[in-house]
């Protein structure tokens, strides 16, 4: 399951990547959806959940404050 945390933390990290190129709030949503997943891979969750719990929160994140944050841009 190590594995899995590893993966996350690419995630995480091409995300950040990503994001500090563009500048252009691309990428931003899937961070928070890697942090929680990376989380639930520490914590030995099955990776079909971590794989679920990462796209409704990036979703969730995207949904929620892409608007507002476009708004102050």
């Amino acid at each position: 399951m190590t594995m899995w945390i590893y993966i996350w933390l690419g995630v995480v990290a091409f995300s950040v990547m990503i994001e500090f190129l563009t500048m252009e709030q691309v990428s931003v949503w899937f961070i928070g959806g890697g942090i929680v997943a990376m989380i639930l891979a520490a914590v030995n969750v099955d990776p079909v959940i971590q794989i679920v719990v990462f796209i409704v929160v990036s979703l969730v994140l995207l949904l929620s404050f892409r608007r507002m944050v476009m708004r102050f841009l």
